[in-house]
């Protein structure tokens, strides 16, 4: 058994002969270069497993790798499907950030109950970025209307909307000299 100098994500790997056969096998992130040598994969390539390969995979469209992955990540506003062999654009209302396997529904909407997309908030009410249901549509405290499409209620002059917990909101005074 060889052991590799190099690391990947804080791991040593260890590769090994093939049992009865010449070839190499290579730790992930790697491929054969020869008949006794592994090099890493290139970027936006990967290999995700112990391979005797020549070549590593190719990342999907719309992701990215650096050079000796394992993986590859999607970029900011996609998400890797369920097989991890694409990339999906986010629904409507929703974003993610680069790397993610999910979208969060921005501020002012809520995922709907088929996981398809993100539903508006009804008028007067708000919502946090990431919410998960109708119910997380909380009301405006009174005379106050929902701003910023839902993300915010308005105040009386000299307090700003602030967020307290994934439910809860209130009119904040401002600091001395904003309003």
């Amino acid at each position: 058994t060889n052991t590799t100098g190099s690391t990947h994500d804080k791991d040593i790997w260890l590769w090994c002969d093939v049992p009865n056969t010449s070839n190499l096998v290579c730790p992930p992130g790697n491929k054969r270069y020869s008949s006794s040598k592994c090099i890493e994969c290139t970027a936006n390539t990967y290999s995700p497993d112990p391979s005797e390969s020549s070549s590593c995979l190719s990342c999907p469209k719309k992701s990215t790798s650096p050079a000796g992955s394992t993986f590859c990540s999607c970029s900011e506003g996609t998400y890797m499907n369920s097989d991890g062999d694409k990339c999906l654009a986010c629904p409507t209302n929703s974003t993610s950030v680069k790397g993610s396997t999910f979208c969060t529904c921005a501020g002012g909407t809520y995922l709907y109950s088929d996981y398809s997309s993100c539903v508006q908030c009804p008028f007067g009410t708000v919502s946090r970025a990431g919410s998960m249901s109708p119910n997380d549509c909380v009301p405006c405290p009174k005379r106050s209307l929902s701003l910023n499409e839902g993300k915010a209620c308005s105040c009386e002059k000299g307090y700003g909307w602030e967020w307290s917990g994934d439910k809860e909101g209130y009119c904040k005074a401002c600091p001395a000299n904003f309003y």
